[in-house]
């Protein structure tokens, strides 16, 4: 079975897929609505119900003439499902982090030590949010990169592919660290 996606831009799409989708907001919208609310109750239905709409305009070429009505239900509940995985997987990550062993007091690093936390610490902070949360998972958490697929949602071999890329950029960014930290670390240090 082929896709044929509605390709472009809304501006780019036909009057015919305007007029179809049009007519299927209005003639679906309520129904879905209520049966989100109804079935599925602890989900912010507005919300699913957008989602569903959006997908049906994406592929408008898609929703059949008949079963319209099933159509968008099916597509409400990935949308609920999808929702789910997302929640089940911060909630994953939530529990991981709640477990971790409170750090008791921990000494002052001496001068050279305090450095090189820095450096590090303003190497981290320079990378991007997705890179500095791998790290994190693995560096902080002692989490393997299939616990890190599993918690982000991708394949294992997509999280070691990350975990290496934020690794090497680390790297990058410590080696060629400039500002404070790094400058007094050059002088000072080693």
């Amino acid at each position: 079975m082929t896709s044929h996606r509605a390709e472009g831009t809304a501006a780019e799409r036909s009057p015919d897929a305007h007029a179809r989708f049009t007519r299927l907001v209005h003639e679906h919208q309520r129904s879905l609505f209520a049966h989100v609310r109804v079935v599925y109750p602890h989900v912010d239905a507005d919300t699913v119900v957008n989602e569903a709409f959006t997908a049906a305009w994406q592929r408008i070429d898609d929703v059949p003439e008949v079963g319209t009505g099933t159509w968008l239900r099916s597509a409400a509940r990935y949308v609920v499902m999808n929702r789910r995985r997302g929640e089940r997987r911060w909630q994953a990550l939530n529990d991981r982090v709640a477990r971790l062993e409170p750090v008791g007091h921990v000494p002052a690093p001496d001068h050279e030590a305090g450095l090189q936390l820095r450096l590090v610490l303003d190497a981290l902070a320079s990378l991007s949010p997705a890179d500095r949360e791998v790290l994190l998972m693995t560096a902080l958490d002692d989490l393997s990169p299939d616990d890190v697929a599993e918690i982000l949602g991708i394949s294992p071999s997509a999280a070691k592919a990350r975990v290496s890329r934020a690794r090497s950029r680390l790297r990058a960014a410590i080696t060629t660290g400039s500002g404070p930290s790094h400058d007094a670390f050059q002088e000072g240090g080693s």
